[in-house]
């Protein structure tokens, strides 16, 4: 079939007596199919779990900034200025 894969091609020496067994009644293969292997799979899902670990890692940041922020009040443009500028820990917390 000819069909692009990103895994490596793993073969034993069993796998030409195999494919001799099998049958296949297909008339057309569009341009773009590509063979899907558990490798790919598995490579997806770490893909997806690091990803998940790195939102989750900004979501903790987030969570601890807020809890660092929330106890501040502005109580005028002067307090507001500081905050922009980092010097929210010049604010008196209440």
């Amino acid at each position: 079939m000819a069909l692009h894969r990103k895994t490596a091609f793993n073969r034993s020496p069993y796998f030409d007596n195999y494919l001799n067994l099998c049958l296949t009644d297909i008339d057309y293969i569009p341009d773009d199919s590509q063979i899907i292997t558990s490798d790919d799979v598995f490579d997806y899902m770490l893909e997806v779990r690091h990803l998940n670990q790195g939102i989750e890692n900004h979501r903790q940041n987030l969570i601890n900034d807020y809890k660092e922020y929330s106890n501040i009040k502005v109580r005028s443009l002067a307090d507001f200025k500081a905050l922009d500028t980092d010097k929210y820990k010049a604010i008196k917390k209440e």
